[in-house]
This record gives structure tokens, C-alpha cells and sequence, in this order.
């Protein structure tokens, strides 16, 4: 085509092209100022659960390429064994990774191996107010509203882990929201899914109808499942992704976080897994019974929590307090201690200051990252007489046999032992004659109730206040009755602390407890179906159900449900202890014991271990009888 007709057509295709750019590129610009994604996380629980685990998450939200990120708060918490503020950093060097802008609201689960003493708590709300300036706030982008609140700030009852909003809260959230119509969307962010344990649309009344028939979305945490429900034109999310295991759900649980995309007033949310799940973790109750309908989901996680967490627990310590136990074990200035299975210290450090820079200590663990763990707070706190000390888990390690102590201490190590008189005979020459010792501290199988298991009594008192009219009701002590019927909400007083806890005791030795909870009142819909035997059996014992199926059928064999207490053999009561006791914290959902006691649902019993030591050539001195969940034995 000669050049100048060239040209020409040049000409008229350059000009359209341009028309087009300009009539399209409007549209073009509109969509894109509504058109984003934007990332939402809860519960990462960095300072319990592993950093790599958060960092793997960062890089993920990352390729999603998001506009901002949003955290549900349970991202940090160091409930001990760390500093507050190392953490913290460490928390922000990873984030920044991300290279958009971070939205947190504060939040801490307090549950468990999250328990957080009050001056760690305090510090913490300081790091984050340092970080994200105020508790709860709001901010526009691309034409969607994002509101922030603190389900955790304290309400006029003291009880700040309630989930209700306080009044100064309420007042913002519809101030903000008053002149809301220009919006395409709204999303309400905060910690405490309060929803999953009471009616939804109870827990947006208190919003008024004008506020939540603006709101799209509803994100949360402090669970630790995912979990949707809708109400009202309002999709409640409940996203809690810790990657550590830290309590089973009839719900999803997996490592996650949930990717949101926004065109205007379409919105697509994603559950992007952050790690592998089994399918059997996933199966639906339909399909895991060969078709037949079933609730929930199986959901047990792949993860596990980091273990230092829990040897240093708050309840672990609690249960077995250092100074009383150090009192008990005599301890002389100078002397030399093993501390058999230290772990992260919980024995060795109390030991070494009781010897007051005498004598050593000496922590041996078969676990690296004990040993990690033990140097790391040597460090920090200037020990000089403890040493950690790395131990083969086989037999009786080289060490022991090198040296000669006053004092070995295996505390909750027994039961891990494989043949523990062979051990013992072979560490007997280690211990010092005469006045050398042995401290054997040995879970209970089956213990009384104490307060730490109730937390804060309020789930407890819910759970009776429902079921005025069952068993565990009708036997509660005066005035304790009338507290839990006329109940709203506030703290639990001492002395119905203890009450409570006395009547939980009494019915673990009522051998006809059992038959009295499968006799309460019926719906009209309930049927005598075996179906609604398994699910009765399911309801009563979620967590032992097995070990429950066994223990009624010894005890119904012998008759025992229709027995008084009074003539029980020994045996008989053991096992109505072992049923009360796991049908009782299944239906009262007291699952603190699980987490410290790990896979040993049961233990040896004490006439066991002296059998097993005198057997091994030690003579047994004394039982120091003053722990609730643990025999204290004393052997030379």
C-alpha cells in the first residue's frame, strides 16, 4: 500500500481507538474505585503457636495481593515464658512483610495454654494501642465502610469476656453509621463471636433494625473453628485459624484465612487453607454414616501446639505450686538435684533459687526445644546453678550414672516410663545413701473438681441455670440454687464458687447420677429410637464416649446403678467416679485437664507406683497429701 493511503487508514483507526479509550475509560475508572480484596485473619496466637506458622500465613495473604489486611485479634499472646514486647516485634517484622496496611481489633482468647496474667494483659493492650491508637474506630475505602469494635473492653460488670458492646460503643457504631446510605457495603469487624453461643438476632438487637440493615458482614474470632450463619441480611463469619491445636470442635477446624473480594456490591469471600487437611477431617456427618443425615462436622486438626506452652501453663502451675512442693522436699543448701523431665522449668528455676546459688540444678530433658527453652530463660534471669542437660529417652541415660544426687524429682514423668522398675533398679545407685531421695509427682486419675476447672463459673452457671430441672440442679446447697436461677450475668461470689464446686464432688460418688441424667424430662418429639440413645450418649460424654459405652457396661453387669454409695466395693467406686466425672465435664464442657494431661486418659494408681518402687529396692517414706490433681510420694 503506497504511504500516503497508509496513512490515511492510520488516521481513522487511531482516532476510534481513542474514541473508544475515552468513552470506556469512565467506566473503567469507576469499577476500579469500587473494585478491591482485602484479607481477614483471626487468632494466630503468636508467643503460643509457632512464628513460622504466622509467617507462612503472611506470605499467602500476600500473593492474594490484597488492598489491606484485617486481624481479628488473638493474633499475640504470651501468657507466659516470654516477653511481651519481644513478641510483639517479632510480630510486626513479619507483617510488614505483607507491605499493605494492617487493621487489628484487640482481642486475647484467655483460655487454657491462652490464659494471660493480668500484668502480661495490661502490657499487651499497651503494645496495641502503640500500634493501632485506638480500641475501636472506622474508615472508608473504594466506597465500603469498615467499622472496628472491642468486644473485649470491659462492661459495667467487670466481665470482659461477654462480647457486649458498651453503651459509648454503641453510640459510635450508630453515629457512624447514621449517614451510611452512600456505602455499597458494610463490614463490622471484632474478637468475640458472642453469636455462637446465643441467638443471633439477640445479639444484634441491641444495634436497632436501622443500623443492621446496613451491615453486609459480620467477622470474628476467639473461637477457634470457621463457622457462617445469616440472619437478618447479615452473613456472621466466624474465622478463628489458630495453626496449633487448642480445642476440638463439632465445627472446621483448619489454619486458614479468609480472602474477600469486592465489585461494587457483589462480594465473594474464600477460605484459603494455609495448610494440608486430611479429607477425614473434613467429611460431613452425612457422609461419614453411609448416607445417613448427621450435625457438624469431624474436625480434628493436623497441628500441634507448641509444647513449651503447655508445661508452663498457668493451670499446670496452679495445680502443682512450687513453693509449698519445694517446702515439702526439704531441700538443704548445696545439695545436688536432677530434675528428671524439667521441661521448660517449671521445678528447676524454683529449685535453684530455694538453693540460693548453692548446689546445682541439674534440668535434664530428652526434647531439644526444652532444652531451648530452659537456656533461653538462664539467660534472661542470670542462673548459675541450674544446667540443662540433654538425655537419651532410652533406658537410663550415661549422666545418671556418672554422678550421685540428694535429690531426683519426676514430676508427671512416671507414666511415660516403659518398664519403671527395671529404670529405677538401675538408677538406684545415682541417689545418695541414706538421705537421698526420690519425689514421684503422678496425675490422679481421678481427682476432685477444683475452681481452676470452672474458669470464671459463668459457663457453668449458664449450663445449670438452663437445666433447672436435672439432677445437677436439684442437689445444689442452699442459696446457691437461687443465685444460678436469678443470675444475669455477674461475677460468681466465693462462697457460690465453692458450693458449686462441692455439689460437682458429691455427684461424682452418686452411683445413680448416671441413670438420673438419662431420666430427664422429654420433648414431645423425642423418641425411645436407639438413634436418640447415641445421640444422648454423643450429648453426655463428647469426648469419652468410648471409655463411657465401657464403663456402663461394667457398672450396669454388676448391678451398680441401683446400689447406694455405701455399698460399693472399691472398685465399684472408682469406676462411678471415672463416669460422673467424664460425664460431668463433658456436659458442663470442662476440658482444662485435657489439654495438660495430653493422650493418657488414665494413669497408674498410687499402690501401683509403691509396689513398682519397693519393687525397684526403694522404700516408700511418705505421701505429702496437699494436691488436688497429683499424688506427691516421697521414696529412699
Amino acid at each position: 500500500m503506497p504511504a500516503k493511503h497508509a496513512a490515511h487508514v492510520r488516521i481513522p483507526v487511531f482516532t476510534g481507538l481513542c474514541i473508544v479509550f475515552l468513552l470506556s475509560s469512565p467506566f473503567i475508572r469507576a469499577q476500579d474505585r469500587r473494585t478491591f480484596n482485602f484479607a481477614v485473619m483471626g487468632c494466630a496466637h503468636m508467643g503460643v503457636c509457632e512464628p513460622k506458622d504466622y509467617m507462612l500465613a503472611v506470605t499467602k495473604i500476600k500473593e492474594q495481593k490484597p488492598d489491606f489486611a484485617v486481624f481479628l485479634g488473638g493474633m499475640v499472646d504470651v501468657p507466659r515464658g516470654g516477653d511481651v514486647d519481644t513478641v510483639w516485634k517479632e510480630f510486626d517484622s513479619i507483617t510488614a512483610r505483607l507491605g499493605v496496611p494492617v487493621y487489628d481489633v484487640p482481642g486475647s482468647c484467655s483460655w487454657g495454654p491462652l490464659l494471660v496474667e493480668k500484668s502480661r494483659m495490661e502490657r499487651m493492650g499497651k503494645c496495641f494501642l502503640d500500634r493501632y491508637k485506638k480500641r475501636y474506630y472506622s474508615f472508608e475505602h473504594k466506597n465500603s465502610l469498615f467499622v472496628f469494635l472491642d468486644s473485649d473492653a470491659p462492661n459495667p460488670s467487670g466481665n470482659a469476656e461477654d462480647g457486649r458492646l458498651s453503651v459509648a460503643q454503641l453510640g459510635f457504631l450508630k453515629k457512624t453509621l447514621r449517614e451510611s446510605a452512600k456505602f455499597d457495603n458494610i463490614f463490622i469487624f471484632l474478637h468475640n463471636s458472642k453469636w455462637m453461643r446465643e441467638n443471633v438476632s439477640q445479639w444484634g438487637a441491641g444495634f436497632g433494625f436501622a443500623v443492621m440493615n446496613k451491615i453486609r458482614y459480620v467477622f470474628a474470632a476467639k473461637e477457634h473453628f470457621f463457622a457462617t450463619e445469616h440472619a437478618d441480611g447479615v452473613t456472621y463469619i466466624v474465622t478463628g485459624s489458630p495453626p496449633c491445636a487448642l480445642r476440638r470442635s463439632s465445627h472446621p477446624v483448619l489454619f486458614h484465612f479468609m480472602s474477600v473480594s469486592v465489585n461494587g456490591k457483589d462480594i465473594s469471600v474464600n477460605l484459603v487453607p494455609l495448610k494440608s487437611i486430611p479429607l477425614e477431617n473434613m467429611l460431613s456427618g452425612k457422609e461419614r454414616k453411609g448416607g445417613k443425615s448427621g450435625k457438624g462436622r469431624k474436625a480434628e486438626q493436623n497441628y500441634q501446639l507448641n509444647e513449651a506452652v503447655l508445661m508452663d501453663a498457668i493451670e499446670r502451675k496452679t495445680m502443682l505450686p512450687a513453693g509449698p512442693i519445694m517446702k515439702a522436699m526439704n531441700i538443704r543448701p548445696g545439695i545436688q538435684i536432677a530434675d528428671v523431665g524439667a521441661g521448660v522449668g517449671v521445678f528447676a528455676f524454683p529449685l535453684a533459687e530455694t538453693l540460693n546459688g548453692t548446689g546445682m540444678v541439674f534440668a535434664t530433658e530428652t526434647d531439644p526445644k526444652m532444652i531451648q527453652a530452659l537456656r533461653r530463660e538462664i539467660d534472661r534471669k542470670g542462673y548459675k546453678n541450674v544446667l540443662p542437660v540433654s538425655v537419651s529417652a532410652e533406658g537410663v541415660d550415661p549422666f545418671y550414672k556418672g554422678r550421685v544426687f540428694d535429690i531426683m524429682l519426676f514430676a508427671e514423668l512416671y507414666h511415660y516410663l516403659w518398664r519403671p522398675v527395671d529404670y529405677f533398679r538401675q538408677l538406684r545407685p545415682s541417689l545418695t545413701k541414706e538421705t537421698g531421695r526420690i519425689f514421684i509427682l503422678h496425675f490422679k486419675n481421678v481427682p476432685d473438681f477444683n475452681e481452676i476447672e470452672f474458669d470464671d463459673f459463668t459457663g457453668t452457671i449458664k449450663t445449670l441455670q438452663l437445666g433447672e430441672g436435672s439432677p445437677a440442679f436439684a442437689q445444689l446447697e442452699a442459696g446457691a440454687g437461687d443465685f444460678i436461677r436469678n443470675w444475669r450475668g455477674e461475677n460468681a461470689p466465693p462462697e457460690i464458687r465453692e458450693k458449686i464446686v462441692r455439689n460437682f464432688n458429691s455427684l461424682l460418688n452418686d452411683p445413680g447420677f448416671f441413670n438420673s441424667m438419662l431420666d430427664l424430662p422429654r420433648r414431645p418429639e423425642d423418641s425411645d429410637s436407639p438413634e436418640r440413645g447415641k445421640a444422648l450418649l454423643r450429648m453426655l460424654f463428647p469426648r469419652n464416649i468410648e471409655l463411657a459405652r465401657w464403663l456402663i457396661t461394667e457398672l450396669e453387669s454388676e448391678g451398680v446403678f441401683e446400689k447406694k454409695a455405701e455399698q460399693l466395693t472399691e472398685k465399684e467406686k472408682k469406676n462411678v467416679r471415672r463416669l460422673n466425672r467424664i460425664l460431668l465435664s463433658g456436659a458442663f464442657k470442662m476440658d482444662k485437664l485435657g489439654f495438660i494431661q495430653g493422650i493418657y486418659p488414665l494413669y497408674a494408681e498410687k499402690a501401683r507406683i509403691i509396689s513398682e518402687m519397693e519393687a525397684a529396692g526403694y522404700q516408700f517414706v511418705h505421701e505429702h497429701d496437699f494436691l488436688n490433681y497429683h499424688y506427691f510420694l516421697e521414696f529412699k
